[in-house]
């Protein structure tokens, strides 16, 4: 999976080398992008999740869109036009051919998501039909890896979203963006009730599996109703986490405190109802060679925070399902019950003669 991100990309109008002197350029300076920032943490692919400070790296791209506007007219700069960083080269973004500000235009709008299409784990396709509008973008029939390690963060820089890249006067400044994350990151946690822990020498809690059921990985993103959103969400997938060779299922590791269940962290999904959505959790409880076994689903409105529950994931929003294995134990405890005290049955003779 390609590491998402974008920033400081140089761009270049659709215009051959011996076109410049007609364009006017502002000194011949290409059209770059300063480093681009990302609002929350995003999850990388090799290193992490990544903040405004560590996302460049050699092997990330974006898409950019721009136009450039003169009088009434918009004439292209960009059309989804690939952008890589590649930390060996000076400028660190970059693309080709360059592009040139024109001094003559009136104005520029850019527009820029991440990472590049041709970096989507399953296909997709993004469009921009309108020039200077946009609300007019959409990542139509994006599909993400069905393995969470080969997962891509997708990422956006909309004016209609965040103004400040539309109207940028011709001028040798970087556009710079301010990236959004448009999936949901999802972290399931998991511990053993105290009472359960205290008990771990006679009663171990081995874990065989946890699953995901049902999650959407395929949509369209795009603008409809005043807001943007998620709509055609099709291809539903389990993921399952197992103990292979990680100690985490095991009851030595399992506490009393919850921990994130590897392989089931920093999920990125597609946003929108979860009516339907389970978690099912298979384990043993006991010693010997033969522990009972359990297997519980549990429907991901049933979670609550606090009194509320949860029935549909929002844009951006980054969701934890804590799981506790708590049944309590079967004590014996006649303090409040006793023994029956002994009822009159009456008093029988026999005489023997």
């Amino acid at each position: 999976m390609k590491k998402l991100l974008l920033l400081l990309t140089t761009a270049a109008l659709f215009v051959a080398c011996a076109e410049k002197t007609s364009l006017n350029e502002v000194g011949d300076t290409p059209i770059d992008f300063t480093r681009s920032y990302v609002e929350k943490a995003t999850k990388a692919i090799h290193t992490g999740l990544y903040t405004t400070q560590n996302f460049e790296a050699t092997g990330n791209s974006m898409g950019v869109f721009g136009w450039r506007k003169k009088s009434t007219t918009y004439s292209p700069v960009f059309d989804n036009k690939r952008v890589d960083y590649n930390e060996t080269v000076s400028g660190d973004w970059g693309y080709s051919p360059k592009r040139y500000w024109d001094s003559d235009a009136d104005n520029y709008a850019f527009y820029a998501y991440a990472p590049h299409s041709s970096d989507f784990p399953n296909g997709g396709t993004v469009t921009m039909s309108t020039a200077g509008n946009g609300n007019s973008f959409s990542i139509t029939g994006f599909s993400q890896a069905t393995t969470v390690a080969d997962q891509v963060d997708l990422l956006v820089d909309l004016t209609s979203q965040i103004a400040n890249t539309t109207n940028k006067a011709p001028t040798k400044t970087d556009v710079a963006f301010t990236f959004s994350h448009i999936l949901t990151q999802v972290n399931i946690w998991m511990g053993v009730s105290a009472n359960l822990k205290a008990d771990n020498t006679d009663n171990p809690v081995t874990v065989q599996s946890v699953t995901l059921n049902g999650a959407y990985i395929n949509g369209t993103y795009s603008y409809s109703n005043s807001a943007w959103g998620w709509s055609s969400r099709s291809t539903t997938q389990t993921f399952t986490a197992t103990p292979t060779t990680d100690t985490f299922f095991t009851s030595d590791h399992l506490t009393a405190t919850a921990e994130v269940v590897p392989g089931l962290n920093q999920m990125l999904l597609i946003p929108g109802s979860v009516t339907g959505y389970t978690i099912t959790v298979n384990y043993t409880i006991g010693n010997g060679n033969t522990p009972e076994a359990y297997t519980k689903t549990i429907n991901l409105t049933d979670f609550k925070s606090g009194n509320n529950t949860l029935d549909t994931w929002a844009i951006g929003a980054n969701y934890n399902y804590v799981l506790t294995i708590g049944p309590e134990p079967i004590e014996f405890d006649l303090s409040q019950t006793g023994i029956i005290d002994w009822s009159t049955g009456g008093t029988y003779s026999y005489t023997i003669e």
